[in-house]
């Protein structure tokens, strides 16, 4: 947990505890926390997914778990979730490649 004056940063996060309101979040590790407000910044790890060659796993980035529990929570309360690709890329070695029949797809000037 991070402290900072009137501000607690707790990363995470299992469930969003609710009836009519927020009353507070519940972390991983049974760890309870009860505040006034709270500020739920979801990033992109929310039920992620990450593939390596052909091969599906949960995960965030390299060596980061995804959040699991919190999406289905958030649905469970009425937000509408999504998911984002933020994917990257294949790489391919340009020398395993023939480019003599293919046309150059230049990007944007700006």
């Amino acid at each position: 947990m991070i402290r900072i004056n009137n501000l607690s940063y707790v990363n995470w996060f299992s469930h969003v505890e609710s009836c009519d309101n927020v009353e507070g979040v519940h972390a991983f590790f049974v760890m309870n926390f009860y505040a006034p407000s709270v500020v739920l910044t979801t990033g992109t790890f929310m039920s992620g997914k990450i593939w390596v060659s052909r091969t599906c796993m949960s995960a965030g980035r390299a060596g980061e778990s995804a959040s699991h529990g919190l999406t289905e929570n958030l649905q469970h309360l009425g937000f509408e979730t999504d998911r984002l690709k933020t994917g990257t890329p294949a790489c391919v070695d340009s020398r395993t490649v023939d480019f003599s029949g293919l046309e150059p797809q230049h990007g944007d000037e700006e």
